[in-house]
C-alpha cells in the first residue's frame, strides 16, 4: 500500500460521503490537499491537510470499513504531520465528533474553541460545517 496525492475532487467527495463525512467545502478551488492510501489500485483511506501560516487543519480522515484496524489511519496522520513539518507548520488542529480517543493516542489534546487561532476559526469547517459540539483538538509539531 502506498500514499499518493489525491487529485480527483469527485473521488474525494465520494469517499467522504461513503462514511458520512462532510464535503460541502471541497471543490476544485479548495485550499486543502488530500492524500490517498491505495491497495492494488483501490483507494482505501484518505486524509486532508489545509495549511494557514504556521497552523494547519487536519481534514477528513477516513478508512474504508474493510481496512480498519490495520494502522492505516495512524499511517496517514504521521504522513501529514511530516508534510506539515516540512511546510513550517507548528500546530495541527482538527474537529471531530467521533474520533477524539484515536487522536489522543496520537498526541492530540482537546482544547477550548477560544484557544483556536483566527486562521483556523475562519475556515468553513470550523465556522459552518462541523457542529458546535464537535471536539476541537491540537497537536504541537516538534522541531
Amino acid at each position: 500500500m502506498k500514499i499518493i496525492p489525491a487529485q480527483d475532487v469527485a473521488q474525494i467527495k465520494q469517499l467522504l460521503a461513503s462514511v458520512d463525512l462532510p464535503t460541502d467545502d471541497i471543490d476544485e478551488g479548495s485550499s486543502a490537499c488530500f492524500y490517498f492510501i491505495e491497495n492494488q489500485s483501490e483507494t482505501v483511506a484518505l486524509i486532508g491537510l489545509e495549511c494557514f501560516d504556521h497552523e494547519a487543519l487536519v481534514r477528513s480522515l477516513m478508512v474504508k470499513p474493510d481496512y480498519r484496524a490495520q494502522g492505516l489511519g495512524r499511517q496517514l496522520v504521521k504522513y501529514i504531520e511530516q508534510k506539515a513539518h516540512q511546510l513550517g507548520i507548528t500546530h495541527l488542529y482538527l474537529l471531530t465528533t467521533t474520533a477524539s480517543p484515536f487522536f489522543e493516542q496520537l498526541g492530540f489534546q482537546i482544547i477550548e474553541r477560544k484557544q483556536t487561532p483566527e486562521t483556523i476559526r475562519r475556515t468553513e469547517e470550523f465556522s459552518h460545517i462541523c457542529p458546535a459540539n464537535a471536539t476541537l483538538m491540537r497537536k504541537r509539531l516538534n522541531g
